[in-house]
């Protein structure tokens, strides 16, 4: 039994590259990538928004705009209810397919790519050059040297891009999950198997409905097919005919 689980489940990776690509996923992930630049570009406009002199990183953005819209307030919150964690789930659907194809070492070597290079260069470059103008409005301006200093090591780490880090740290935890269990990978069921488990569960819908159309003779309906074991009743009808 383990050995035929173990083949299906190996059939099923080689499968994997040849399976077509999911664009109703890719639309997806690009409508949620356009809510999050929306979500952050708006959040100088809304009525809550303000700037903290004492402490810029308590403000609500680096920039705040004199201009205010309600609306925004509506669309800030209607966004944090569910699209950060969508974009946890979305990447979560595909990691241990992803384990199946490419092998622990060469999964976690694209994870560390794709998502530690940009969160050492995001975290280290681009967030203290998005912040620099509200620290200088603060009235501390020792120059951007020690602004990069005291924003790295002792007030902001690692910021916004927090996401990228755990998403990173939870590919790695997968990844050593699929070491320490690499049978349940495989008891994990796919799309193809549960459409599968769901014809399956009809069968028996199936075989009643053919038995039922063929005893009522129906002349006004397209009669199923025969099933090829009748159910358990018609069959005891049949066998005490057959002793008669």
């Amino acid at each position: 039994m383990n050995s035929m689980s173990a083949a299906a489940t190996l059939a099923s990776a080689s499968d994997l590259p040849t399976r077509p690509r999911d664009v109703a996923f890719d639309y997806l992930k690009a409508t949620v990538i356009l809510m999050v630049v929306a979500h952050h570009s708006c959040l100088a406009y809304t009525t809550f928004a303000h700037f903290d002199p004492a402490d810029y990183l308590k403000s609500t953005a680096p920039v705040v705009d004199t201009a205010r819209w309600q609306f925004f307030d509506y669309a800030q919150n209607f966004n944090d209810v569910f699209f950060m964690s969508l974009m946890f789930f979305i990447s979560g659907l595909f990691v241990w397919r992803s384990l199946r194809r490419s092998g622990v070492l060469a999964f976690t070597c694209g994870r560390l790519l794709r998502l530690g290079v940009p969160f050492a260069v995001g975290v280290l470059l681009l967030m203290p050059l998005a912040s620099y103008a509200s620290w200088q409005l603060t009235g501390r301006d020792a120059g951007y040297l020690a602004y990069w200093r005291q924003d790295i090591l002792h007030e902001r780490f690692p910021g916004p891009l927090w996401f990228v880090w755990l998403l990173l740290f939870f590919d790695i935890l997968a990844a050593g999950v699929f070491i320490a269990w690499p049978r349940s990978i495989g008891a994990m069921p796919h799309q193809g198997r549960l459409r599968r488990r769901g014809l399956g569960l009809l069968r028996p819908v199936q075989h009643g409905m053919g038995a039922e159309e063929e005893r009522q003779g129906r002349g006004g309906h397209r009669r199923l097919k025969e099933p090829a074991h009748p159910p358990l009743p018609r069959r005891a009808q049949d066998q005490r005919r057959a002793g008669a």
